[in-house]
C-alpha cells in the first residue's frame, strides 16, 4: 500500500482485518468496518457492487417515511458514492469471475481509514492488483475521500476505471449538473459533488450527467505498461438542506475548495483530527491485547457516531453503520453512550442532550396523549422526537404481534433526566476548582 500518501498504522493492535469474502457474513463485515464522522456514515461494501454486498451511505437526521407499512420513519439510504468498476481490455474485474488471489479489508482504527487490497486473475491469466483507501473526514465532516491504485502485474493492456453514484430507492434525482447532483429524500434535499484526478501523464476521460444508473459517472482509460501502477484520487462532498439553504451550491463550492487545497492536505487533516480524538479517548490495557483492541474498536465507533456541531440529531442504535433499528434513537444513547462523551468529548455530550431539549415539545405531546403532565420521551424517536415505535409487528411466521414498548416503557424520561444530571455533576465538579482559584 506504499503507492498511497498514507500507510496503515504499523501497530497491529490498531487494525481490524478481514481476509477473503464470505457471502454469509458480508453484511456483518460491512457494518463492522464502516467509516463515519457523525454526519455521514458509509458501510464497507465492495466497490463493484457484488450481488451479496449491501452498500449504504447514511446521513444523520435524514429520514424517510415507509410507504404501505406502519413502521414509521427510517434513515434514508443515499446514493452509493463508493462505486468503482475496473475493466481490463473491456472485461470488468469481478470476485465471481476468474481467480481471487488476495482479498482483504483493513480498518485502521487509529487513523479512521478503510483499506482494501485485491489481486485478481482474470480468465485470460492477467493479474491485476487493486488497493483502495476510503475515509469520511473528521476534519471536515462534509468531505469523503476515495483513492484507488491499479497495477498491471503481468501484462500490458487497456485498463479503465469507472466511478459514479449508484442511486438508491430512497432518493429521487431533482437536478443533475457538472458541478453537483441534487436529490430529494422525502422532505430533505441532498447535494453531492465530486472531483477526481488520475495520477498519470496520458489517459482518456469521459463523463456522463445522465440520470438513472449513470449519475455523475466518470470513466478513465489508459494503456498500461507491464507492472505499471496508476492512482485515481477522488473527493466527494455532501450537504443537505438540514445544514444550508442551498446544498447544491455548498457542495460545489466545498469540492472546489478541497481540490484547491490538495488531496494530501485533506487526508492529513483527517488523520490529525483522529489523533486528537485518541489523545482524549484512549485507555491503555497492559497484558491483554484482545481487550485492548476491543476497547479501541468500541471507542472508534463511538467517535465516528457523534457530531458535536449538530444538536438536532442523536445517535441511533447502530450509529451510521447500517439500517438496523431504522436509525432511530433509544435510551441507550443517554445511559450507555453519553458517559464516554462526557469525559472525552464534552461538546458531543452537550449536543446529544440538546437533541432532547429540541424534542421536548414532542415529549410533552406524548405525555398529554397518556393523560400525564410534564414530558414523556419517545421509546423510539427520529428527527422530530415524536414516538415512532410501531404499534404492531409481523413475525417471520406471519403472526401479528402488538408492540407495547412505545406505550409502557416510561423509564426513558428518567434516563434522560439522569443523563443531564450526570453531565452537570461531572462538569460542575471540574469547573468549580478553577473558579475558586
Amino acid at each position: 500500500m506504499s503507492d498511497f500518501l498514507l500507510s496503515p498504522h504499523p501497530d497491529p493492535g490498531w487494525l481490524l482485518m478481514e481476509e477473503g469474502v464470505d457471502p454469509a457474513r458480508e453484511r456483518e463485515i460491512e457494518a463492522i468496518l464502516a467509516i463515519a464522522n457523525g454526519y455521514i456514515g458509509t458501510r464497507a461494501s465492495i466497490g463493484e457492487d457484488s450481488r451479496f454486498s449491501h452498500p449504504s451511505t447514511l446521513a444523520a437526521g435524514v429520514y424517510v417515511p415507509d410507504t404501505g407499512v406502519e413502521l414509521g420513519p427510517r434513515l434514508a439510504v443515499l446514493p452509493n458514492w463508493l462505486h468503482v468498476e475496473v475493466a481490463v481490455e473491456d472485461r470488468p474485474l469481478s470476485l465471481e469471475t476468474g481467480r481471487v488471489l488476495v482479498h482483504r479489508r483493513l480498518l485502521d482504527l487509529r487513523q479512521g481509514v478503510l483499506w482494501r487490497e485485491w489481486r485478481q486473475q482474470d480468465p485470460s491469466g492477467r493479474t491485476t492488483r487493486l488497493t483502495y483507501l476510503q475515509l469520511a473526514s473528521l476534519a471536515d465532516r462534509h468531505v469523503l475521500v476515495q483513492s484507488v491504485t491499479v497495477t498491471a502485474e503481468n501484462y500490458a493492456g487497456r485498463i479503465s476505471v469507472t466511478t459514479g453514484l449508484r442511486p438508491s430507492d430512497d432518493t429521487r434525482l431533482v437536478v443533475a449538473s457538472p458541478s453537483a447532483v441534487l436529490m430529494c429524500a422525502s422532505k430533505t434535499e441532498v447535494a453531492i459533488a465530486s472531483a477526481s484526478e488520475l495520477r498519470r501523464p496520458a489517459f482518456s476521460r469521459t463523463s456522463s450527467d445522465e440520470g438513472g444508473s449513470k449519475i455523475g459517472e466518470e470513466r478513465w482509460s489508459w494503456d498500461a505498461s507491464l507492472g505499471e501502477t496508476v492512482r485515481l484520487d477522488r473527493v466527494v462532498t455532501i450537504f443537505t438542506s438540514r445544514d444550508v439553504a442551498n446544498p447544491t451550491k455548498a457542495a460545489a463550492e466545498r469540492v472546489t475548495a478541497v481540490r484547491a487545497c490538495g488531496f494530501p492536505a485533506i487526508v492529513q487533516a483527517h488523520v490529525d483530527a483522529w489523533l486528537r480524538k485518541w489523545e482524549a479517548a484512549e485507555i491503555q490495557i497492559v497484558g491483554d491485547e484482545k481487550a485492548q483492541r476491543a476497547l479501541r474498536f468500541a471507542a472508534y465507533h463511538l467517535i465516528a457516531a457523534a457530531n458535536p456541531t449538530d444538536e438536532h440529531v442523536s445517535i441511533g442504535a447502530r450509529g451510521l453503520t447500517g439500517e438496523a433499528y431504522r436509525g432511530r434513537v433509544f435510551w441507550d444513547t443517554e445511559i450507555y453512550m453519553l458517559p464516554f462523551y462526557v469525559f472525552t468529548d464534552p461538546p458531543a455530550a452537550r449536543a446529544l442532550l440538546m437533541y432532547r431539549y429540541h424534542t421536548l415539545d414532542a415529549a410533552r405531546r406524548k405525555a398529554r396523549s397518556h393523560g400525564y403532565r410534564g414530558a414523556l420521551y419517545a421509546w423510539e424517536s427520529a428527527d422530530t422526537g415524536d414516538e415512532t415505535t410501531p404499534r404492531n409487528v409481523v413475525t417471520p411466521s406471519g403472526q401479528v404481534v402488538t408492540f407495547l414498548t412505545g406505550e409502557r416503557e416510561h423509564h426513558i424520561s428518567a434516563d434522560i433526566a439522569h443523563a443531564i444530571w450526570q453531565y452537570w455533576r461531572v462538569w460542575s465538579a471540574m469547573v468549580a476548582p478553577i473558579s475558586e482559584r
